[in-house]
């Protein structure tokens, strides 16, 4: 799927829940981080992220919220540097600095669920093969879903207060309708006209990655 389109509200929640961790929990957020390797909604990205992972294991950064988030700032640098290369980023690298402020006081205060919903979104529409009602994802795809899902319930707990049963994970169909009626549902969209706008919302977002080497699509 077209990463100018979720990319931004990916970044914020990827920033954002660092800003919210607890060294008590750090086995969970570690869970939930590495879970993006087979999440992200394009499969480029889940490779450069399996790389970039190797390359800075969070595990020496768990020791504090700042050190976490600057973990996070490290990852989107490596992303930049990719994209810099491939010609699709003419600026420089932000200092961190500039970064940590902007989502210390021009962020992290003003951001909420909906402000990821378009990222959340295109996670879960990508799932499996989509439209499948038949295609189970793997094992450890279904695993990082949940996972994913359960964080999402620890740092929204009003927002996003329920995680998907194993069956809703069965396929693509079944995770679609479920994100649907039981989270949009709390933005009054559950109509079946609505339904199919979103829908059709995602599928335009879909990129031939299958014929490139990048699911940017340049501007």
């Amino acid at each position: 799927m077209q990463t100018t389109k979720w990319g931004p509200s990916g970044w914020n929640l990827f920033h954002n829940v660092a800003l919210k961790y607890d060294p008590q929990n750090s086995a969970l957020y570690k869970q939930f981080y590495e879970s993006f390797k087979y999440l992200l909604p394009c499969k480029y990205c889940r490779e450069s992220y399996t790389l970039f992972l190797k390359e800075k294991p969070i595990q020496k950064f768990l020791v504090s919220s700042e050190r976490l988030f600057y973990w996070t700032y490290l990852m989107h640098n490596k992303v930049n540097d990719k994209l810099r290369k491939q010609g699709f980023l003419k600026t420089e690298n932000p200092s961190y600095a500039t970064i940590k402020k902007f989502y210390d006081i021009g962020c992290y205060n003003k951001c909420t669920y909906i402000d990821y919903v378009t990222f959340i979104g295109c996670v879960v529409f990508n799932y499996g093969s989509i439209g499948s009602t038949k295609d189970c994802p793997s094992q450890c795809t279904q695993t990082a879903y949940k996972i994913f899902f359960k964080h999402l319930n620890m740092i929204f707990p009003k927002e996003h207060p329920i995680t998907p049963e194993t069956k809703i994970l069965d396929n693509n169909c079944n995770l679609v309708v479920w994100y649907y009626t039981t989270i949009l549902n709390r933005e009054k969209i559950n109509n079946q006209q609505l339904f199919d706008k979103y829908i059709n919302y995602f599928v335009n977002m879909r990129a031939t990655c299958s014929t490139k080497t990048s699911c940017r699509v340049k501007l």
